[in-house]
C-alpha cells in the first residue's frame, strides 16, 4: 500500500514538472501593460522626510506615505496601482513598485528630495 502510494505521487510530481504549472502572475502582460517591479531604496530619514516637507507642505494629518505619493503625482509620476511606494522609517528605506519609466522618474525626484530642491 505504502508503494502504491509514493508511486503515485511520484507520477504526480512528474507529471506536474513536465507539464508545468502555470500561475496568474506567469500570464503574458495585457497590451500596453509595462512590467512592473519593486526596489528598495535606502533613505535617511532624518533628511529624506523633513526635506520632502520643506518641499512640499503635508496636509493635516497626512502621513510620509501619502505625502510622496501626492508628491510623485504632482511631478509627473502616474501612480496607478498596481504602483505603489512605502515609507519604512524604522528600516531606513522606501520601497517602490512602479515600472521602469516610473522608476527612473522616481529616482530623479529622490535626488531632488535629497538636495532639498
Amino acid at each position: 500500500m505504502q508503494k502504491i502510494i509514493t508511486i503515485i505521487l511520484g507520477l504526480g510530481l512528474l507529471l506536474a514538472g513536465v507539464t508545468g504549472c502555470k500561475k496568474k502572475a506567469d500570464s503574458p502582460a495585457v497590451a500596453g501593460q509595462e512590467n512592473q517591479f519593486t526596489q528598495s531604496i535606502n533613505i535617511d530619514p532624518k533628511v529624506f522626510v523633513p526635506s520632502l516637507r520643506g518641499l512640499l507642505p503635508p496636509k493635516p494629518g497626512e502621513s510620509s506615505k501619502a505625502l510622496l505619493l501626492r508628491y510623485l503625482v504632482e511631478n509627473g509620476v502616474a501612480m496607478e496601482p498596481p504602483s505603489d511606494v512605502m515609507v519604512d522609517e524604522i528600516g531606513n528605506r522606501v520601497l517602490v513598485r512602479a515600472t521602469e519609466s516610473q522608476r527612473q522618474k522616481i529616482k530623479e525626484l529622490f535626488d531632488r528630495i535629497e538636495k532639498g530642491k
